[in-house]
């Protein structure tokens, strides 16, 4: 039958949903600070996220990253340092169930 055509930006489903929401805040528990760094050039994402954690109430830092070695496997990494979090997004990550794209 041939390959699903990808759809357009507007139609995909998006990358920080609900779940994502809320299995970013269970993760936080107990930090004060996040360092959000995005892979990649669409801000959309990491402007969605800085705008969930501030709204949360977490200092919160951005940077933006030209690459990383390793390239990672999923669109949200997090790694714990005492009470911050660094948190690397990478949104143009293609997963093949929702569940892929986090942690």
């Amino acid at each position: 039958m041939g390959k699903a055509i990808p759809q357009p930006a507007s139609e995909a489903a998006p990358v920080f949903d609900v779940k994502a929401r809320s299995q970013l805040q269970a993760r936080l528990r107990g930090i004060d600070h996040v360092r959000v760094r995005l892979l990649g050039p669409d801000r959309t994402t990491a402007l969605e996220v800085v705008t969930f954690l501030t709204e949360a109430g977490f200092e919160v830092e951005f940077d933006t990253i030209a690459h990383m070695v390793p390239v990672p496997v999923r669109r949200f990494v997090l790694q714990f340092s005492g009470r911050t979090a660094t948190l690397t997004l990478a949104p143009h990550i293609v997963v093949e169930s929702p569940s892929d794209a986090m942690w």
